[in-house]
């Protein structure tokens, strides 16, 4: 006999009969596991559920073996996150929750994650049935794991079929062969019919039309007119062409003509440019690009004309009507050309504008979300305070792509929180140094060669060089000394400052020294990003930069060529001296008389007409425009259109920034918020929640309990939906085996996995299950079960002979027994293979009417037994056991009436 086997049930076997028979599938779907109570079980026919069971779950597989079609396999897949119990049992169960097979197994423990240990554990249960047509079989993407019989089955199986995917231009597959020559499909391949076609067709293309029988036709049919016949140019009669384009184009210098012309009797529509002297032109310096467009009211009409005209960014028009003068230019204010925002915005708001939906003609109150600002916390994190912050980088655009002026990126290193860098290597990089007024532009910064230069000229390699450690003069050159002179004149490291030696670091505070802490010292004295410095700043001595020629320094109280009282490079005043002795002006070409104001130059500067600057005109106290001029309104003009400065903002005027808080505006800060509400992350509730509405989660697990040492929380797998326990002192942690509740969501089945006590009556339906055992319903003619019995039986059996009757015959080889209540007769007994294939058995005790069924369970054979056994000829009377070589020994069981 075996150690290890699985059989079907009793229950099982009339399952599968009653669906042979009757033609409707048994679907088997799930499959339990057990520990046998601490010992390996061996399966019954008579057991309903397994001896005791850990974990039950849907199916994985259940497919039938294609090398014996007589067994099924039945595949469950444990994950990894279930354990804690051992594996001796296993049982299959139908939709219904009843036991159709079982078996026992080499025993495995499943550990569980918690353990230290995990896996996914893969069981199969391989059961000999005479009908596996009988079986809805389970082979779907459900599959949680293919195993790999499976996966080269359905390799082998996909390669002989025409399943597969058509090929694209992307990929190799299928292709559809066809001789269409007009198709845009890339799913398509040509023939080559198709080939021939497109050949056939491309030498026709070689004519060029010449071959068309009838042109004038085909004009009509390309739907070509008149102008399909003229030639192109100037003359009466052809194709308007300007510079060789059709209609419009850029007008040749020898064929400009001048803006009168554009809009007189010769009229035209197109694109020229002016020349510099003709008086109708823009008020633009030199030649203007200018778009002309004329139209008549008739053809003998004078014609009405729309000039536009533009130059470095600025542009004006001017329009005539026919018969009438053209109007003055008009140019047109752009976002680079014409008033600022901020002349309006200085004193006034636009009265359409809306604050959170609210107009600015009365009093606003905003909440803090509509005012998009960050609050302070935000703000700290977002922006680089005044007292000091981090910025990781910082590029600076120079308005200009030549070499010397690529884009300065403001960076920092590794010990170098501050480095300026530029994008082109051979460009120089420099830090400029500039008084007001019209004082020259000193640079600090390095040369080609690596070197710190000091001086005005832009390239570095023109101003003097300062030493350093890489360049270093001699102590005499910079008037230092040797290391013997410092002996002689330093203190030595054993002296102490503040109390401390110098021999190691010295950390003193900025009191200890006489000097101002950060703070102080930025509202003391000018930050390197800039500030305002309220007094006057004095060098007695003068900056040198290296020699005489670059140095700035303080002169006589003079102004002239000769002598200033600010001199760069020595000399008197503040003047500009041009150190190239081969271009331009020699020795100093200007300078500023501080007394009187004055700045004089070797070259003049005057401004006969407009000052313009990068292309835009600058407007002075001499030279003012009009509101009209700059789109700007007049007093009374802004006064009906922007909202007055003293308007409030939830109780502040417009005066000034508005500045709002949470309070401000009747809201929560986040902190505040944070305290009152409850997260969308997560968050404890202290009071009572109520709800008038669904609370809906969307994962598996929700609605936990913790009580004691215990949790309870709720399950819903898509399949069914649990009651699930926690061990103890695992309040917070994975449910344990035990499942006292489960309802099936599909068709609302409810299965207890345990004991159900009830205290009182149990109502099922209309029918009550008494304390004591007892039934109540109609069923029962609204009788107790028991009574009802006892009043049918008593009226149909003869209890003084039946209970003289004997009900079983036979032994372990051949035996019977008849239910005399239901009239079944169930038969059982041994079959041992003969010498032939099929081996008669007789039944005990034949049956009067039909044999539902027989199941045959194998119980011993000679090496591996690969046959599928059959019962044959099955009659009322008996059947035939279809045994192969290797089966030898096997157990019947046959029930009918």
């Amino acid at each position: 006999m075996s150690k290890y086997k699985a059989i079907l049930t009793t229950a099982g076997a009339a399952k599968i009969a009653a669906a042979s028979a009757g033609g409707k599938p048994l679907k088997i779907d799930r499959m339990a596991v057990g520990d046998g109570n601490g010992k390996l079980p061996t399966p019954n026919p008579a057991q309903t559920k397994l001896v005791n069971e850990r974990h039950r779950a849907a199916l994985n597989s259940l497919t039938v073996d294609k090398a014996a079609p007589d067994r099924l396999i039945a595949e469950l897949v444990i994950p990894a996150n279930v354990g804690g119990f051992w594996l001796r049992e296993m049982g299959l169960y139908d939709a219904d929750g009843t036991l159709i097979a079982l078996s026992n197994m080499a025993e495995s423990y499943k550990p569980k994650l918690e353990e230290g240990s995990g896996r996914t554990q893969t069981l199969r249960m391989v059961v000999i049935v005479s009908h596996t047509e009988a079986i809805t079989l389970i082979v779907s993407g459900d599959m949680v794991m293919a195993t790999r019989d499976f996966v080269a089955a359905a390799i082998t199986d996909h390669a002989k079929s025409r399943n597969h995917p058509d090929a694209t231009t992307a990929a190799k597959g299928f292709v559809q062969l066809s001789s269409v020559t007009n198709s845009t499909s890339e799913a398509l391949a040509a023939t080559p019919k198709a080939v021939k076609a497109v050949n056939d067709a491309a030498v026709k293309l070689a004519q060029n039309l010449a071959d068309l029988p009838d042109k004038a036709k085909a004009r009509v049919s390309l739907g070509l007119k008149s102008a399909a016949l003229r030639d192109t140019g100037e003359a009466t009669g052809q194709v308007l062409t300007a510079n060789k384009a059709f209609g419009l184009g850029l007008m040749e210098p020898e064929r400009r003509h001048r803006l009168a012309d554009l809009a007189g009797a010769n009229a035209f529509t197109g694109f020229t440019w002016t020349k510099s002297d003709d008086p109708d032109a823009p008020p633009f310096t030199g030649t203007v690009g200018i778009i002309n467009h004329a139209w008549r009211a008739s053809p003998t009409a004078a014609p009405y004309a729309l000039q536009m005209g533009w130059r470095d960014g600025r542009m004006a028009f001017r329009t005539k009507e026919s018969n009438k003068d053209f109007l003055g230019w008009c140019e047109l204010l752009h976002t680079g050309n014409g008033y600022t925002a901020a002349q309006c915005d200085g004193k006034y708001a636009l009265r359409s504008i809306k604050v959170n939906g609210k107009p600015l003609s009365a009093d606003v109150n905003l909440l803090a979300g509509d005012v998009n600002a960050w609050n302070k916390t935000e703000a700290d994190a977002r922006y680089l305070k005044l007292s000091g912050g981090t910025v990781k980088n910082l590029t600076v655009k120079t308005g200009s792509t030549g070499t010397e002026n690529t884009s300065l990126l403001i960076d920092g290193v590794e010990h170098t929180p501050l480095v300026l860098k530029r994008s082109s290597a051979t460009a120089n990089l420099s830090i400029g140094f500039q008084l007001g007024g019209n004082a020259p532009l000193y640079r600090l910064g390095i040369n080609d060669k690596n070197n710190l230069s000091w001086g005005t000229d832009a390239n570095q390699a023109s101003n003097a060089t300062i030493y350093h450690t890489k360049n270093k003069p001699t102590a005499t050159d910079v008037g230092a000394l040797t290391d013997a002179q410092a002996v002689q004149k330093y203190a030595l490291r054993s002296i102490k400052v503040n109390g401390k030696p110098i021999s190691a670091d010295v950390n003193l505070q900025a009191g200890d020294v006489n000097a101002w802490n950060k703070t102080e010292a930025d509202n003391r004295y000018l930050l390197k990003t800039g500030g305002i410095v309220s007094g006057k700043t004095r060098f007695a001595a003068g900056v040198n930069f290296g020699n005489e020629n670059t140095s700035v320094e303080g002169g006589s109280d003079a102004a002239g060529y000769t002598s200033n009282n600010l001199m760069l490079k020595s000399w008197y005043g503040i003047g500009f001296f041009n150190t190239c002795t081969t271009t331009g002006v020699q020795g100093v070409s200007g300078f500023i008389n501080t007394r009187n104001g004055d700045l004089q130059m070797k070259r003049n500067i005057a401004a006969d007409a407009q000052i313009i600057e990068a292309g835009k005109r600058v407007y002075s106290p001499n030279n003012k425009p009009t509101a009209a001029d700059v789109g700007a309104l007049t007093d009374a003009q802004a006064t009906q259109k922007y909202a007055l400065r003293s308007i409030k903002v939830n109780g502040k005027p417009l005066s000034g920034d508005v500045n709002l808080v949470a309070g401000d505006i009747n809201a929560y800060t986040k902190a505040e918020a944070d305290g009152r509400y409850l997260m969308k992350s997560g968050g404890q509730l202290t009071g009572t929640l109520k709800t008038s509405a669904e609370i809906q989660s969307t994962t598996s697990d929700n609605y936990r309990l913790v009580g004691g040492d215990y949790g309870t929380y709720w399950r819903n797998d898509g399949n069914s939906l649990y009651l699930l326990m926690t061990n103890a002192k695992n309040q917070y942690g994975a449910y344990n085996g035990l499942r006292p509740l489960a309802v099936n969501v599909k068709n609302g089945d409810v299965v207890l996995g345990h004991n159900a006590i009830v205290s009182g009556n149990l109502k099922v339906g209309q029918a009550t299950h008494s304390a004591d055992g007892n039934i109540m319903g109609s069923r029962w003619g609204n009788k107790w079960l028991w009574d009802a019995i006892v009043e049918q039986v008593n009226g149909r059996v003869d209890w003084g002979s039946f209970n003289n009757r004997s009900h079983v015959a036979g032994n372990r080889q051949a035996w019977w027994y008849k239910d005399e209540l239901t009239g079944f007769i169930f038969q059982d007994g041994v079959v041992n293979r003969g010498e032939g294939y099929l081996t008669w058995v007789g039944f005990p005790r034949g049956y009067t009417q039909d044999c539902f069924g027989v199941q045959l369970t194998l119980a011993g054979h000679w090496g591996d037994s690969n046959m599928n056994m059959e019962a044959q000829s099955l009659s009322a009377g008996g059947f035939n056991a279809a045994l192969g070589d290797n089966e030898r020994v096997v157990f019947w069981w046959a029930v009918g009436v």
